[in-house]
């Protein structure tokens, strides 16, 4: 790679830098300025101070509703917690599949100056300018298929403590529910479904398991593109490119299965099993 390639490809990559950087934070503070606009009418400091100075009686209307209307709150708190679920899977479909057209669109222009360069230096400089780019979608793609993964966990979370109320009004129709109304961990797998015990497969075939794949195959183009342009040669740069590839989908999928597990054990179970279990024998 020649000087003039050097200088092209460290140019691209501050501004780049730079650019990025700025719009994160100009992101940043436009969010925090939007919300800060908005004026707390039902705080939490304030809440306790109201019913710190006025407790009602309980012969109150308010504390005796009836069976009807509390069915009615958890069936309308039911269909915004499903509604809510429905948002975050279409943020994840739309997320990945971004990714992959950015992805292909990579690759279709890689081919295209690989014939035009026949694999010189420009090909070399033109892939170590696109394939961070599509690295840093993957990345933040992989970040948000995590988050979205411990959100359905809350979001379900909260579905089945509402099937755990409907069946304080209703205790007959428990035969009739298949989904679990239980809030620890195996009633929220069984709101997933059958095959709780093949978890490990189901992290495979998770769609941040794929977007981790990719994002270590690219990040172990750039690293052999980087040691072949180093002159390492292109069998040691192939070798240490596989390498760093493997890792990465090593630690990528430990890392995943590590933070929806330290998320999912942020949700402090109220109708567990075991809570259950003694409410009925006391």
């Amino acid at each position: 790679m020649g000087a003039g390639s050097e200088l092209s490809l460290l140019i691209g990559a501050v501004v780049t830098s730079v650019v990025v950087a700025l719009l994160v934070h100009v992101d940043r503070r436009m969010i925090a300025s939007g919300r800060r606009r908005l004026e707390p009418r039902f705080a939490r400091s304030a809440k306790v101070g109201r019913m710190d100075e006025q407790q009602e009686p309980p012969s109150s209307p308010r504390a005796e509703v009836p069976q009807g209307v509390r069915a009615q709150i958890l069936a309308t708190e039911h269909w915004s917690l499903l509604a809510a679920r429905d948002v975050t899977y279409r943020a994840v479909f739309s997320r990945a599949a971004i990714f992959l057209t950015v992805v292909s669109a990579t690759v279709v222009a890689l081919a295209l100056v690989a014939r035009a360069t026949e694999f010189g230096d420009g090909f070399t400089a033109f892939a170590l300018l696109v394939l961070p780019v599509a690295l840093f979608v993957g990345v933040a793609t992989y970040i948000r298929l995590i988050e979205a993964r411990i959100d359905d966990f809350w979001l379900l979370s909260g579905m089945n403590r509402l099937r755990y109320a409907y069946l304080e009004l209703a205790p007959g129709l428990e035969p009739y529910f298949v989904t679990g109304h239980h809030d620890d961990e195996e009633g929220l797998y069984e709101t997933y479904g059958p095959g709780r015990g093949s978890r490990f497969y189901r992290l495979i075939g998770e769609t941040s398991t794929l977007v981790a794949v990719i994002n270590a195959a690219l990040a172990g183009a750039v690293v052999g593109l980087v040691a072949n342009a180093a002159g390492t040669g292109s069998e040691l740069s192939l070798f240490i490119g596989a390498l760093v590839t493997t890792v990465l989908v090593v630690s990528l999928v430990n890392t995943s299965r590590r933070l929806i597990e330290r998320g999912r054990r942020l949700l402090e179970p109220r109708f567990a099993r075991q809570v259950e279990a003694v409410r009925r024998h006391g």
